[in-house]
């Protein structure tokens, strides 16, 4: 018997001598372990998702979480990627969003039309928000004959998504110059928080 095998062996028998000695401390430990783990791997396939809504939400934000789930959601469609995206084809008021979701005043393609493409990326604060129409949009205001603007920008977006969508899928519109919206704190929006509001 090597040394390790001997150290093995003393430590489990004093794991057996602990557990002997102080039965209800090692009883509470196991028995949180296996709740743990049982909440953790089991009972996300027992309890329906609407009871875990149910404790941690309020009733405003498990109304809008319903309808995002059930993509009835006005503005955005889900996205496996970066949570949520404008709804391409969308028309609600002054909101208008073409057959990409973006808030951009002319059709456009991979390739550009112009000698120069700026693309947008961010918020409400870069989209307009449904209050704006296209043409009062910050991207808009921007265009003439030499440049075009391509407006990308997604409501309650945060640094970290713009960072997905453009590095996954909108590199290949081929912007000259890319401007990201920066909010007073930029850094908020990268701690995972929940994400239909």
């Amino acid at each position: 018997m090597t040394e390790n095998d001997e150290k093995k062996i003393s430590a489990f028998s004093q794991l057996i001598e602990y557990w002997k000695r102080a039965p209800v401390l090692s009883y509470t430990v196991l028995f949180i372990f296996l709740f743990e783990f049982l909440m953790i791997f089991a009972a996300p396939h027992v309890i329906p998702d609407s009871t875990y809504m149910s404790i941690y939400l309020s009733k405003y934000a498990r109304e809008n979480t319903i309808e995002y789930i059930q993509d009835k959601d006005d503005y955005n469609v889900r996205d496996t990627l970066i949570g949520w995206r404008n709804r391409p084809g969308c028309v609600y008021e002054k909101w208008r969003t073409d057959d990409k979701g973006a808030r951009s005043t002319h059709d456009f393609d991979v390739i550009p039309k112009k000698e120069n493409r700026i693309m947008f990326l961010g918020s409400s604060l870069i989209n307009g928000g449904p209050f704006v129409y296209i043409d009062e949009t910050v991207s808009a205001l921007i265009e003439d004959s030499l440049t075009e603007a391509v407006n990308f920008g997604v409501m309650r977006y945060s640094l970290d998504q713009a960072y997905l969508y453009y590095s996954k899928r909108l590199h290949r519109y081929q912007a000259d110059v890319i401007v990201v919206e920066l909010c007073s704190m930029p850094c908020d929006g990268l701690k995972n928080q929940y994400i239909p509001f």
